[in-house]
Formats: C-alpha cells, sequence, structure tokens
C-alpha cells in the first residue's frame, strides 16, 4: 500500500491575483466577491479521501486474523525478519498518524486520512502476527515486572550469573598467575 504524500498534505492554495484599477473593483465588488469567496472556501477545504480504502484495509486486516489466536494480552514486536520489518513499518505508520492529528484538527487534512493511517497501521500489526503464525513462532506477550514467576525471572538472570561465573574465574586466574609470580621470585 502506498499512502503517499499526495493524500497527506492538501494541495498548495492558489489566491487569485488580478491587476485591476480601484474603479473596476468598486463597479463589480458585489459579483465578484461572491464568487471570489466560494473559489477561496474550495481552495482551503482538504482534498476528499474516499473510505473506501479504510474499508478495504479492515476486509484485508480480517482476512490475515481470522486463523490467528485470539489476543489476550500486549504482544512484544518480535518474530521473523519479515515480522520485524512489518514492525517497523507500523512504528513509522503511527508516527505518521500522529503528525497528521493536528493537520486534520486545522481541516488541512480530510479525517479520513487520519482513519485511514490508523487501518493501515492495524494492518501491519496483524501482518507481523500472521508472518510469525505461517513460521510456527510463538507470540511473547508481554507482562509486568511484578507478574513474572521465579522461572521467567531466572530466564532474565542467567546472563547476569554467568557474567559473574566469568569474573570470577578470571579473578581466580589473576590470583594463580600472581602467586606464580611471587614464587619465581622467591626461587631467584
Amino acid at each position: 500500500f502506498d499512502a503517499g504524500s499526495h493524500i497527506a498534505k492538501p494541495p498548495p492554495r492558489r489566491r487569485r491575483q488580478r491587476r485591476r484599477s480601484h474603479s473596476d473593483s468598486d463597479l463589480d465588488s458585489d459579483s465578484d466577491s461572491d464568487s471570489h469567496n466560494d473559489e477561496d472556501t474550495d481552495a482551503q477545504k482538504p482534498p476528499a479521501f474516499p473510505p473506501v480504502h479504510s474499508t478495504a484495509l479492515e476486509s484485508r486486516i480480517d482476512l490475515l486474523t481470522d486463523p490467528l489466536p485470539e489476543l489476550t494480552s500486549f504482544i512484544l514486536p518480535t518474530g521473523s525478519p519479515l515480522s520485524a520489518q512489518f514492525h517497523e513499518a507500523r512504528t513509522v505508520c503511527r508516527r505518521a498518524e500522529r503528525r497528521t492529528v493536528p493537520l486534520v484538527r486545522e481541516g488541512e487534512v480530510c479525517p479520513e486520512v487520519g482513519r485511514y493511517l490508523n487501518r493501515l497501521s492495524d494492518f501491519f500489526f496483524s501482518a507481523a502476527r500472521y508472518a510469525n503464525w505461517c513460521e510456527g513462532r510463538e507470540e511473547v506477550l508481554y507482562r509486568r515486572a511484578k507478574e513474572l514467576t521465579e522461572e521467567d525471572s531466572s530466564t532474565t538472570t542467567r546472563g547476569i550469573r554467568r557474567r559473574e561465573r566469568v569474573t570470577v574465574r578470571l579473578r581466580a586466574e589473576e590470583e594463580e598467575k600472581e602467586e606464580v609470580d611471587v614464587d619465581d621470585k622467591a626461587k631467584r
């Protein structure tokens, strides 16, 4: 899907510039002001973005999520390289969505663009889950530190323990080397 920059920003505003004398503008000010206001209003409206695009994304999201297990918790963005790319695309899409919100509020961008970006990021999330499911990778559920079991905490501290063992071994080797050096000096 290509959201394209032409969707995200309206065309440049074009103001009608006329060079007229004051007498000309005074003569037809009533008729000209009405047509000028209509043109100005049209130029200020954001370009239309049909909702059919968001609807199409929703149907694709449904296709991707149908075979997947239902989510009961947040998941961590892990998995296959393809899944990682989808998660990265989702991150970029969310950033674009956040930056679009003020433009929608100001009337610079059609509100449907914001809905489309939201659906697009949901599509990338579903595609990432689907890619992992196709490759047989399990989803890693997010759990708060309070919820971690002893087994989980031992898994996370395994690296710390290993590092501590290596440090102790290195210290023992250094002490042994120092003892050998002292013995060599005593023999001389």
